[in-house]
């Protein structure tokens, strides 16, 4: 599971991979939080789940992402990391972090939408890939 934020023209992007499909969902959600802020300001204290429905790994990772960004905005929670778990149509996502703190969480970017511009998750060497852009 990892990743790398990398250039782009406009907006953020993030080259995102993984051993499974599982895991490149993880990485969105470790990349998410590398985006917001200092990961190490967040703490594991709560828990959120969720289940994104979607045709294609690109749905499930631009729908994983979108609803991260929902509870941001709207809960103010902030993920540490996630367990994620797909059956190809289906991510169940359990999200540990904690409610924003503004005595500890200072942020980067404030993430507007994961888009579809360019996304393409594919399986190559072994290792599910995909690289994401999103609107900053």
């Amino acid at each position: 599971m990892a990743f790398e934020i990398i250039e782009h023209t406009a907006d953020l992007a993030v080259e995102l991979t993984g051993k499974t499909m599982n895991e490149l969902l993880e990485s969105a959600v470790s990349a998410f939080v590398c985006l917001l802020t200092n990961p190490e300001s967040v703490h594991a204290e709560l828990k959120k789940t969720f289940t994104i429905s979607a045709h294609t790994p690109e749905g499930l990772l631009v729908g994983v992402v979108n609803e991260l960004i929902y509870l941001f905005e709207v809960e103010e929670f902030i993920p540490h990391h996630a367990v994620v778990a797909t059956d190809g149509k289906t991510a169940r996502c359990e999200v540990i972090g904690e409610l924003i703190d503004t005595t500890r969480h200072t942020f980067d970017h404030y993430v507007k939408s994961a888009t579809y511009g360019g996304l393409k998750v594919g399986f190559d060497e072994n290792i599910y890939k995909a690289t994401l852009i999103l609107d900053d």
